[in-house]
């Protein structure tokens, strides 16, 4: 692992081939690495030639950048392979890490909403930490059966 700025990192060939930095997602990560910093590391390989290249991370990267952070975690792997079998792997990691996501259920987020309001926090900072609105956090809180600690519906959210 290595910390570098990520102005240095290089952007190439993505399977992603538009980052669109207005779309409400992108404004919404900027402004998560604004409050908490970095917490994903960037996966990247490094040519012989020194230069680091992300392979997972475009959006972070990106973010960072615009977020002004002067130094983000960077897992770096060396390149191998000629530059058919490098690129075949950048594609098929690429594909993998984008498409094998599993995304939070919203039970899991009622319950983790609900663990942090058990633990003192407010509901108002709950709001601000997670840029939730408030009645989203009330009404998770509500969700949640906290006898056993099973999460019950979350389609009114």
């Amino acid at each position: 692992m290595r910390y570098l700025a990520p102005g240095d990192l290089q952007i190439g060939h993505n399977a992603r081939k538009h980052v669109d930095t207005d779309a409400p997602q992108f404004r919404s990560l900027v402004a998560s690495i604004i409050q908490h910093v970095a917490l994903q590391a960037i996966s990247a390989v490094e040519g012989a030639d020194g230069v680091v290249l992300v392979r997972d991370g475009q959006h972070r990267t990106l973010a960072s950048r615009e977020a002004g952070l002067t130094t983000i975690p960077v897992l770096v792997r060396p390149e191998t392979g000629d530059e058919k079998t490098a690129a075949i792997a950048r594609i098929t990691e690429q594909l993998s890490s984008n498409d094998h996501r599993i995304d939070i259920t919203e039970s899991d987020r009622a319950s983790a909403i609900t663990d942090m309001l058990d633990l003192g926090m407010s509901a108002a900072a709950i709001t601000r930490e997670l840029k939730y609105t408030k009645a989203y956090v009330e009404t998770a809180a509500r969700a949640v059966d906290r006898r056993p600690r099973s999460a019950t519906s979350m389609t009114s959210l």
